[in-house]
């Protein structure tokens, strides 16, 4: 089941990142707030897809490489643009992930379970 999520969001993720833009923010930054909730989503549900240590180097680094070949495809539409900005809330995300985990693992468990 959480394959399945992993691989649904991902695809949902794709899909929006390259549709035209609309509509007006609601605040400053606020797709920067999107893209590093979204990669937290993702790293959350990647992680419970193959579930393992807190981080995982190989999930974290695909995905990494995931936004950065979202970024790029965004540059070939013509009509989206690359942002390194959108680099780094990806990476803040994952993190945010990261630490998500480590925090959900920490209150259910009372301690870190070594992997």
């Amino acid at each position: 089941m959480w394959r399945a999520c992993f691989t649904s969001l991902l695809v949902i993720a794709t899909g929006l990142a390259l549709l035209p833009i609309t509509g007006d923010m609601r605040f400053p930054g606020q797709d920067k707030v999107m893209h590093a909730a979204t990669y937290a989503v993702l790293y959350a549900l990647g992680w419970l897809s193959f579930p393992g240590s807190v981080f995982r180097w190989p999930l974290f680094v695909g995905l990494l490489c995931y936004g950065v070949l979202i970024e790029i495809l965004q540059l070939l539409t013509g009509y989206r643009f690359m942002e390194f900005w959108d680099v780094v809330a990806n990476t803040l995300g994952l993190g945010l992930g990261c630490l998500g985990i480590f925090i959900w693992r920490r209150l259910l468990h009372g301690a870190i379970l070594p992997n």
